[in-house]
């Protein structure tokens, strides 16, 4: 019974562990309209969101912009 609860612990771990090494997240940025400098119609979405979306890549992180009114 002992080596089973063992087992079954280092299953898991192993499991979770393989999860978070494949997993990649995605930070989402939340923005509103705010032409000349922020917007769904501008190349890139702007000026702004042009850089956000620059030093994430570099950072190797990936990024996401979504516009709420």
């Amino acid at each position: 019974m002992k080596n089973h609860i063992i087992y079954t612990v280092i299953f898991l771990s192993v499991l979770l562990f393989n999860f978070n090494l494949y997993s990649k997240d995605i930070i989402i940025f939340v923005t509103r309209e705010y032409p000349p400098y922020v917007s769904e119609k501008l190349n890139n979405f702007g000026f702004y969101s042009e850089i956000i979306m620059a030093v994430c890549k570099e950072s190797d992180i990936d990024c996401k912009i979504d516009f709420y009114p």
